[in-house]
């Protein structure tokens, strides 16, 4: 049953990032479910790996990061010149470098 709550708090975590919401409110609910099992479980550690931002104004859509990758070739005069610069640069928006 343990097992069942965790698996079914991690989904909605996922259902959440992956519309780019915030994930403040899953993952407490994790931490908390998780303090009653184990405080030293590996997904504790990774959901305190989290970046804040992400936890508190969640993250960009594939959506969003297509339409970034867009305006940045359009307003630097950077021509794509294919698909695997496109994926070099959604791999650097990701990342934070750019």
């Amino acid at each position: 049953m343990e097992l069942k709550k965790v698996e079914e708090l991690a989904k909605a975590e996922m259902n959440s990032l992956s519309k780019g919401l915030p994930i403040k409110a899953e993952i407490e609910a994790l931490q908390t479910y998780l303090e009653g099992i184990d405080k030293d479980s590996v997904l504790d550690l990774v959901l305190s790996s989290l970046p804040e931002e992400t936890i508190s104004h969640g993250t960009d859509t594939v959506l969003q990061l297509n339409h970034q990758v867009r305006y940045f070739c359009y307003h630097n005069d950077f021509e794509i010149g294919g698909f695997i610069n496109a994926v070099i640069l959604q791999n650097l928006i990701l990342s934070n470098l750019l």
